[in-house]
């Protein structure tokens, strides 16, 4: 069994719903976007249940959203990931991290924008155009 529910992990439960109305989402298609059965979905949006990160990489992947706003809201962020991160388990962790990255580098790939740090500035390249 993983760490105990925190009030991160339920803040993202509010805001994967709150997403959700806005953008008229119904509870079983944000369920399939993020590949579990609704029931499992509704334990997440209720704060019953954490909210793996292979869900919420699955989600950012298939739905138009900012994932820093689904993962931490409009402010403190780091803070609440911080705090969120402290309350797994080191294997939950690197999952968590492992998740993160291949959702942001399909997101990438689905984009045509390639982002590289180059001498400490960040440089968006079009990938179809190889234009800066």
């Amino acid at each position: 069994m993983g760490a105990p529910l925190t009030q991160y992990d339920r803040d993202l439960g509010k805001r994967i719903e709150s997403f959700s109305k806005r953008e008229r989402y119904s509870q079983s298609k944000m369920a399939e976007f993020m590949g579990v059965p609704i029931e499992r979905y509704k334990r997440f949006i209720y704060g019953e249940a954490k909210i793996p990160a292979e869900a919420i990489a699955k989600l950012i992947e298939s739905v138009p959203v900012e994932p820093d706003h689904i993962l931490f809201g409009r402010e403190g962020g780091v803070m609440k990931l911080t705090e969120y991160l402290l309350g797994c388990s080191d294997k939950e962790r690197a999952e968590f991290h492992m998740e993160m990255a291949r959702a942001y580098r399909r997101r990438e790939e689905n984009s045509g924008i390639d982002y590289k740090v180059d001498n400490k500035t960040i440089i968006e390249t079009d990938t179809k155009t190889k234009r800066r």
